[in-house]
């Protein structure tokens, strides 16, 4: 596990990371988009964090957001729920995983009407799309 104690976007985007173990570094993303700790010992948490670390950028003060675990293809993927404004005066709560957006939720007459603007990943997973449901009928 690991906990974002400070972000830092001006100048560049930086974070410092404490990890379960014990391990703090800041890290950053480079200009070819690798993760990068500023310690010697930091490559393998670089690796562990290089899916997540550009969506703690994209947390907007005051703003939902949620993380949670999700099976994938066999493996347990972190998840990001965004809150972000599809349109003037209209929430929607965009999902990431594996690094990209994947789809969003927008309330629509009383129901969560998923969509998404991706061409890359335009399949929609609906076990996935009925957990974050779940999550954001609590909000």
């Amino acid at each position: 596990m690991a906990t974002v104690e400070e972000k830092i976007t001006d100048p560049g985007y930086f974070a410092r990371i404490r990890f379960s173990d014990g391990f703090i570094d800041q890290f950053g993303i480079t200009r070819n988009g690798r993760v990068k700790g500023t310690k010697l010992r930091a490559r393998p948490y670089a690796l562990a964090i290089r899916f997540d670390i550009n969506h703690i950028f994209k947390i907007v003060p005051g703003k939902f957001f949620h993380v949670f675990q999700h099976p994938i293809r066999g493996n347990y993927i972190n998840v990001w729920i965004l809150e972000r404004e599809a349109a003037p005066g209209q929430i929607s709560y965009a999902v990431f995983y594996r690094q990209f957006y994947r789809f969003e939720l927008v309330r629509l007459d009383n129901k969560w009407v998923p969509v998404t603007k991706s061409n890359i990943f335009p399949e929609v997973d609906q076990e996935l799309i009925t957990k974050i449901q779940s999550i954001l009928s609590k909000v």
